[in-house]
């Protein structure tokens, strides 16, 4: 089973990853998303100059797409995986680079491929699980309510505009992990059930409060 979790930050993703890599026995991929958000910031504030910059933003896509690509290979029993390439096109267009055409496009056709490969794609609610400004890795969360809104919402258009995989949206309720890995089991059954008989895998997968 090859699953990833998408989402803004402050949800619960890498929790949730991790605690359903265990129960399910697979490899819990990292985020790992340091340099790029590193990067993502000296291109904002110009630290270097402008086209130096961007050209290393670009550079820092470009090696977590391939580390992502390499991880998931390396798997192919399967994985959990904390983000993927949806997250990366969502940061490449909230950054405003939606303009670059082929840029946008080349990202487009990177979540395209890894949705033929995933199983699932499970986005939690945007409701906070905790209330920590900073994740895991240190890395500094959006906390207005906007952006954070924004974010969450553009995960789920660009999942339903350019996928077929099958997604579990998560309600705020329940909000336990414990409870939360329970309906990505019983998600996973249902699939699995589906694929046994030969119906049809229902593309979406909604749960309700």
């Amino acid at each position: 089973m090859k699953i990833a979790i998408s989402g803004s930050g402050g949800i619960g993703k890498t929790t949730l990853g991790r605690a359903l890599a265990e129960r399910l026995h697979l490899p819990f991929l990292e985020e790992n998303l340091g340099a790029l958000v590193r990067a993502g910031a000296e291109a904002r504030q110009q630290t270097l100059d402008a086209a130096a910059a961007e050209n290393a933003y670009l550079a820092a896509v470009d090696a977590w797409l391939a580390d992502r690509q390499r991880q998931q290979a390396t798997h192919p029993e399967g994985f959990v995986a904390d983000r993927w390439a949806l997250d990366i096109l969502q940061r490449w267009l909230l950054g405003g680079r939606g303009d670059d055409d082929a840029k946008t496009a080349a990202l487009i056709r990177h979540v395209q491929a890894q949705a033929a490969q995933l199983d699932l794609v499970i986005v939690p609610p945007m409701l906070r699980l905790r209330d920590e400004t900073d994740n895991e890795a240190g890395l500094r969360r959006i906390s207005a309510l906007g952006p954070r809104l924004l974010s969450h919402a553009l995960y789920r258009g660009l999942l339903e505009q350019l996928t077929q995989v099958p997604r579990l949206y998560l309600a705020a309720r329940p909000t336990t992990v414990e409870q939360r890995v329970e309906q990505v089991l019983a998600t996973i059954e249902r699939l699995n059930h589906a694929r046994r008989t030969g119906q049809p895998s229902r593309a979406k997968q909604q749960e309700t409060p």
